[in-house]
């Protein structure tokens, strides 16, 4: 998946699960200066959870037998420099649809941006054009070409004719409030989020509470200041919204009034309802679990995805790179013969050929040989091996069954390299090993692997950019240690996986 698609699913993700509790648990609290910051917090929550390194929560099965890792299964590549495969990488239609998505997402953010854009300078016009007086706290703004007041920043934001009303000094210190809490800054953070966010419901729902938890606190304001409540009420019921409301702005009057009159109405929250903000400490942890183990995911399948790949090169390149004179091409499966399920990296030579091949995660394989009676020889871990006389036919199915060891233990490794061992699922413990029998180029990941991969050349740890630049004609074989094993041999900093190379000596 797109790595910026992916984000946005994980902060979505996070911002709704955490918005629940407050919907569920909080929204009807008086706690109203705790539930801005709470709403605020899940803000900068969503979007900071994802992008952090969080420790690997997959629990190390790993079994380390004591068989050397040799013997329990080695995979040998012949490797030549070329792309790779259209088959290895993302299907075309998939990709484009990707493009189109994303096309279409910075499409939508755009024009909110401009949108956001014109309020920003409609607000501005109005200000400008008004009469500004400043005080210590606020500076007033006299207007005719508004029909209710608002609030931006120090910006009080009056209609002229409302300057001589008796209700004046309550909508004077409901703006107050907004503008000594700061509440411009909650608004501009929560369109900013929806703009960037404009496919999630739960962040345009996020939005319209964050505006009236505000609101909520400017009545409380003006309450505390001695105004009456039962006449502050009905002012509130007074005023009506004939014009147009600007969005950016706090608005004296809203949709909210119900809500907001029978907040000031409600009986304060006892002080055991603050233990409901802790309900969120358990969701955080279960998302910091749930995101990391994505990334641990993530970072293994692009190990596997970058070994894979060089196994489909070697199978696309090798018959190709040997062929000549009168030969032919072997297409064929390997499955397992009890189960039919496919067996990845079985090891595929000729006998008196120097071609061999491995099975890709179908089992499949294509490899070339000589039109002259040939025998195939078939090796894989924990299956018994077989050679076959190859038949003219230039497609087979090859069944492996397993060895009488592993049939006595219950053992049996599935796609991936998971080792299945009784009831239990275990991590297999071999490393993959790729030797290069001709001078080659270190190939790039199929998928950008992470900075945390720890590179090591004949035992020193380097970089990447030393990999890089490594002479093909020196190297001998490369190791790749993917996350358990890692650790194992090179300790917790070895990070997701570990890219050993030997050169010759």
């Amino acid at each position: 998946m797109n790595a910026l698609f992916l984000y946005l699913l994980k902060v979505s993700l996070a911002q709704c699960m955490l918005f629940g509790v407050y919907w569920l648990f909080l929204r009807k609290e008086t706690f109203h200066q705790a539930n801005r910051f709470f709403l605020l917090g899940i803000l900068a929550s969503s979007l900071v959870l994802p992008l952090l390194p969080f420790p690997d929560f997959v629990p190390d099965k790993a079994v380390h037998s004591s068989t050397p890792v040799s013997s329990v299964q080695t995979a040998y590549y012949t490797l030549i420099s070329q792309p790779l495969p259209a088959s290895s990488s993302m299907p075309v239609e998939l990709a484009a649809s990707m493009e189109v998505s994303t096309l279409i997402y910075w499409s939508v953010v755009s024009m909110l941006i401009m949108y956001f854009v014109v309020q920003v300078l409609a607000l501005y016009r109005i200000i400008r054009r008004s009469v500004i007086q400043t005080h210590r706290q606020y500076i007033l703004a006299t207007s005719r070409a508004v029909g209710n007041p608002f609030s931006f920043f120090r910006y009080i934001v009056v209609p002229a004719q409302s300057v001589h009303e008796p209700s004046f000094e309550q909508v004077l210190r409901h703006e107050q409030v907004h503008v000594q809490q700061w509440h411009t800054l909650d608004i501009l953070l929560a369109e900013v989020y929806t703009v960037f966010f404009w496919f999630n419901p739960f962040a345009w729902w996020h939005k319209k509470m964050i505006r009236l938890n505000l609101e909520y606190l400017a009545d409380k304001g003006v309450l505390a200041a001695g105004i009456h409540s039962q006449q502050y009420q009905l002012n509130l019921l007074k005023i009506t919204l004939e014009q147009a409301n600007l969005s950016l702005a706090n608005n004296f009057n809203r949709s909210s009034v119900r809500k907001r009159i029978l907040m000031m109405n409600s009986p304060y929250s006892s002080q055991m309802a603050r233990l409901k903000y802790l309900l969120c400490i358990p969701l955080l942890c279960g998302l910091c679990m749930l995101f990391g183990l994505t990334k641990a995911e993530e970072v293994e399948s692009n190990l596997t995805a970058f070994s894979s790949n060089l196994s489909t090169v070697v199978q696309k390149s090798t018959w190709k790179a040997t062929k000549q004179g009168n030969t032919r091409i072997i297409n064929g499966i390997v499955k397992d013969a009890d189960t039919d399920r496919p067996i990845h990296r079985a090891h595929i030579k000729v006998k008196g050929q120097s071609t061999d091949v491995i099975t890709d995660a179908l089992g499949r394989f294509s490899i070339d040989v000589d039109q002259k009676d040939k025998v195939l020889v078939v090796e894989t871990f924990p299956y018994q091996g077989i050679e076959m006389a190859l038949t003219p036919l230039n497609e087979m199915t090859i069944l492996l069954r397993l060895s009488d060891r592993a049939r006595y233990e219950g053992n049996r490794f599935g796609p991936n390299g998971i080792f299945v061992g009784g009831s239990s699922v275990f991590r297999s413990s071999f490393n993959e090993i790729i030797t290069l029998y001709k001078p080659v180029a270190i190939m790039e990941s199929p998928k950008p692997l992470p900075d945390s991969v720890m590179y090591i050349i004949d035992g020193k740890k380097v970089d990447k950019t030393a990999i890089q630049a490594l002479n093909p004609e020196m190297i001998e074989k490369v190791i790749i240690y993917k996350r358990y094993e890692a650790e194992q041999r090179f300790g917790k900093g070895a990070g997701p996986g570990v890219v050993d190379v030997y050169t010759k000596k």
